[in-house]
């Protein structure tokens, strides 16, 4: 009896004992927030977690989105027909869903309502060079240079097209169609520049000189001299 009332004594000594070592609630100097320990991985050994990007699932939702999103952009065309960013703007996000021949479809509908618009037509060849269907921008690049002949524009970038795909002889058929039609000393100077590049100096030079031909005035002949002067032909 001695005995287990001894033990039952030492149980409750241990208790108290506990008890006394919590009994100091004053706040601990050095503290840490609840947004420290979750704002730092290492106190519960853990990475960052990222939340997940929330996407569409299944063709149906697809299908459903794409309707309401020609939807949305018809019902602009109809309000603001004349309103060629909004054409730009649906051609272009049609193209971003790989489909070109929307894409197409739209940018056509914009030229019908107004062709003279440059920013359409470079909007619709640029889609084209993107995606790389080269033969549609030649086609469209010639249409464009038949119907807006004056939008210098059309031509450098047709024959900086041309260029970059190693096609010089084409190059030369461009220029010659736009310099049929007398355009400004920018244009015959990129013509001499692009012989020269590819090493026809002579032509480069007849080129100059068709240009003055065309054009017999001081400006003409200054840039003439200019041409044979870095080239050191003083004669």
């Amino acid at each position: 009896m001695e005995n287990g009332k001894e033990e039952a004594f030492n149980k409750n000594k241990m208790v108290l004992m506990k008890t006394e070592r919590i009994k100091d609630k004053r706040p601990n100097p050095i503290q840490i927030t609840a947004e420290q320990i979750v704002a730092d991985p290492e106190i519960h050994k853990l990475n960052v977690i990222q939340m997940p990007v929330q996407s569409l699932v299944g063709e149906e939702e697809i299908n459903s989105y794409k309707a309401q999103r020609r939807k949305e952009f018809e019902d602009k065309l109809k309000k603001q027909r004349g309103h060629m960013g909004n054409w730009i703007k649906y051609a272009e996000w049609e193209a971003a869903l790989t489909e070109f021949r929307r894409a197409r479809s739209i940018f056509e509908r914009a030229l019908d309502v107004n062709f003279t618009m440059p920013s359409v037509w470079l909007r619709y060849i640029e889609m084209e060079i993107k995606y790389k269907f080269v033969n549609h921008a030649r086609n469209l690049f010639e249409r464009a240079t038949s119907l807006l002949p004056r939008i210098d524009q059309f031509w450098f970038k047709y024959i900086y097209m041309e260029e970059m795909l190693g096609n010089h002889s084409h190059c030369r058929e461009v220029f010659n169609k736009w310099i049929a039609w007398n355009p400004g000393k920018d244009a015959w100077v990129s013509y001499a520049a692009f012989e020269e590049r590819v090493g026809e100096r002579e032509n480069a030079r007849k080129v100059m000189y068709y240009y003055l031909e065309k054009n017999p005035c001081t400006e003409a002949f200054t840039k003439v001299a200019q041409f044979e002067l870095s080239r050191n032909n003083t004669r």
